[in-house]
């Protein structure tokens, strides 16, 4: 093996380890009712990709849906700020 080789060979086992490790805390995190979306991605680019699939819808439809929530909202002077935060950052 040359020189070069043998620092691939390193390279990647160390792009491994951390891939490994960056999945298992995004597995971690998930419920166990997520869990079953991503059984079968390898690598934690295919695990992001899976939810992507599933979480992030696009289109013109989905922009609509999204600013009339928005626009729509309205504060309730019963919660706090901080709830009112939240629920502005759960619509997008």
């Amino acid at each position: 093996m040359s020189e070069i080789e043998v620092k691939l060979a390193t390279n990647f086992a160390n792009w491994e380890k951390k891939d490994s490790k960056a999945r298992t805390f995004i597995m971690m995190g998930l419920h166990d009712s997520l869990l079953q979306n991503v059984i079968g991605a390898k690598i934690t680019k295919k695990t992001w990709n899976c939810f992507l699939k599933i979480y992030e819808a696009k289109g013109l439809a989905n922009m609509l849906f999204l600013k009339c929530q928005f626009f729509a909202y309205k504060i309730n002077s019963i919660n706090s700020m901080l709830n009112h935060i939240n629920k502005i950052k759960s619509i997008g």
